[in-house]
């Protein structure tokens, strides 16, 4: 999964990043 433990609470920009591209979500899922 993307949320491995490397995503934090103040990591707001990454946060932003996955919900604006769920695409991009999905592709970490999925690779």
């Amino acid at each position: 999964m993307v949320l491995r433990g490397d995503v934090h609470l103040g990591d707001f920009p990454r946060v932003q990043i996955l919900n604006a591209h769920p695409q991009y979500l999905l592709g970490e899922l999925l690779d």
